[in-house]
């Protein structure tokens, strides 16, 4: 888990509380008929949104920082459209006529939305096309767009007693509302994980179904103002401030390297969605209305079959694509396996030369001979990790979980590393907590993985004065957790989500160590998670980095008796 060390998640703790407490004010001010200091509280509810966003674009200075200006000009607009109808309605006592100028002010909150979410969606796309994910987001907006169409835009658009105007802006919200939601879903299937990109789901899902409730009462002459439908509107400025202040919002701006294969979930709400027009029509018939709405239902229904097939054949290229790239990636593992064992004995003999030359070389050859012991020793490192990630790759890596003492393994991972340590001239201080419990694990694999973090914190130390490594062993929230802490030269922002990539090696770790290959933490991070652990790390650039690995407690009689020793079960 990376945390913010700038103090972000107070920031956003603050902020959250504070939105909070607002929000229970104006419903209390609402039950107690105050109507003068209403517009007040809502403006300030509305500001604090905007403000947020504004701390976010200067706090963590995103690439996509239109994208979020263009969000806060949306919720300026909204919250200028809402404070022009609450003062008139409120403390002038006006009545609004339909449309007014807040209505202006509104409807511009939705091309201000699509243009902000569109740069998201263009620092977010991967390189390839994402052509299944366009036609997964057409699918959605398309199946919104007809209930819309039916429930909102045809009843306004065919009053006959409205003026035209009223009837025009009638019609733009519940569209707007469907722009909305064509960009979002557009955003998330690009990318439904990032925290930032949920927060500013649930705000814009705030707004389109408060959006929708209103359209519907004022339709149908039941809405009426401080409803309950104004928690929409609340979670619509909340959400999408709190979506700026998290750090995970400078994730956007960079392109995923490739779309998540499509998941069960998705299929079934693309079922269901491919399932509106049918039962709409259902519905209808059994309304008596089946003739109101049928050539639009037709429509509709035939745009949503064609997607579907659309969707058909890119998932069949998606999966002949995916079997050709599986095929291909078991035959180079295959290769890369059985060149690593073809190389290691030529490389062991080398070394057991070397180390006999150093015991007879005279002291002016010395120098040279150690050079050489030491680029083996490297070729036999990287031969070792190569042939190690090959095997967990291909599944072929066995591991043995049995009850394991953490802090042993520690040890002997730290003695593994000796000749580097030795080499770089590191202090390592390791803190172990008494009484620890084991842990289930492999214990070569995990004594592997730890020595490959060890390594790395001994490789990127900033200068040999100072190279300091401390390792802390304890029980935390019910797993063994293991920390190598470094005083290196830590980690940039911008390479951190791509740390653990196979391959993958940090800008200034290149200048600092230009022999590694990136391969040490990926396997580090395999290992852990096919035992059922996790690893992550806390890092600043210039101050170091704490790398951490945690896992599962054997709670187990025999488990037990080897933390206790004094124990009867032995």
């Amino acid at each position: 888990m990376q945390k913010d060390s700038s103090g972000g998640k107070y920031v956003l703790a603050g902020y959250t509380i504070w939105m909070i407490i607002l929000s229970v004010v104006y419903f209390v001010l609402i039950h107690a008929g105050d109507n003068k200091a209403l517009p007040f509280v809502w403006l300030a509810i509305g500001l604090s949104g905007v403000a947020a966003i504004i701390i976010g674009i200067i706090k963590y200075r995103p690439a996509a920082w239109r994208g979020w200006a263009f969000l806060a000009a949306a919720n300026l607009f909204f919250i200028g459209g809402d404070t022009y109808y609450k003062v008139s309605h409120y403390i002038l006592n006006v009545t609004n006529p339909y449309p007014s100028f807040s209505d202006a002010l509104y409807l511009m909150t939705y091309p201000l939305f699509a243009a902000g979410a569109y740069i998201f969606i263009k620092h977010r796309s991967p390189a390839k096309s994402d052509r299944g994910a366009i036609i997964d987001a057409a699918t959605f907006t398309i199946g919104l767009l007809l209930l819309v169409w039916v429930y909102l835009v045809i009843p306004n658009a065919t009053v006959s007693d409205t003026a035209l105007a009223a009837r025009m802006t009638s019609v733009a919200y519940p569209l707007g509302d469907v722009l909305v939601w064509a960009m979002l879903v557009r955003l998330l299937v690009i990318d439904v994980r990032t925290r930032s990109v949920q927060l500013l789901a649930l705000g814009a899902s705030g707004l389109i179904v408060a959006d929708i409730i209103y359209g519907l009462g004022q339709f149908y002459g039941w809405w009426h103002e401080g409803s309950f439908v104004d928690i929409g509107w609340i979670v619509f400025y909340a959400s999408w401030g709190a979506a700026a202040l998290h750090p995970s919002m400078k994730l956007i701006d960079t392109p995923i390297s490739k779309l998540p294969p499509i998941r069960t979930r998705r299929l079934v709400l693309l079922a269901a969605t491919a399932l509106i027009a049918p039962a709409l029509l259902l519905v209808e018939t059994a309304r008596g209305n089946a003739s109101r709405v049928a050539s639009v239902v037709a429509v509709f229904a035939a745009i949503l079959f064609i997607l579907v097939v659309l969707r058909m054949f890119t998932l069949l290229r998606e999966i002949s694509s995916r079997d050709a790239e599986i095929a291909l990636e078991k035959q180079k593992n295959e290769v890369i396996e059985i060149v690593s064992h073809q190389l290691r004995t030529p490389l062991s003999i080398i070394m057991l030369y070397t180390e006999e030359l150093l015991g007879t070389v005279t002291d002016a050859n010395r120098k040279d001979v150690t050079t050489i012991k030491q680029a083996n020793q490297r070729l036999i490192e990287l031969v070792n990790a190569l042939l190690y990630s090959t095997q967990l790759d291909m599944g072929t890596k066995d591991f043995e979980l049995t009850p394991q003492d953490l802090g042993g393994m520690v040890s002997e991972a730290v003695k593994d590393t000796k000749s580097l340590l030795d080499e770089k001239q590191v202090t390592v201080e390791i803190t172990t907590e008494p009484n620890m419990a084991p842990v289930t694990t492999d214990h070569e694999a995990l004594k592997t993985a730890i020595s490959y973090l060890v390594n790395n914190a001994a490789r990127y130390g900033q200068d040999s004065a100072n190279n300091r490594i401390s390792i802390t062993v304890k029980h935390e929230g019910g797993k063994g957790v293991v920390t190598v802490r470094d005083s290196g030269v830590g980690i940039p922002d911008e390479d951190q989500s791509k740390i653990f990539t196979r391959l993958f090696r940090a800008n200034n770790a290149v200048t600092s160590f230009p022999d590694g290959v990136g391969l040490g933490l990926y396997v580090a991070k395999t290992i852990v998670e096919r035992m059922g652990g996790h690893i992550g790390f806390n890092s600043k650039l210039g101050e170091g980095s704490a790398f951490y690995i945690s896992l599962p407690l054997d709670n187990t009689p025999r488990a037990k008796a080897i933390a206790e020793p004094d124990g009867s079960v032995i």
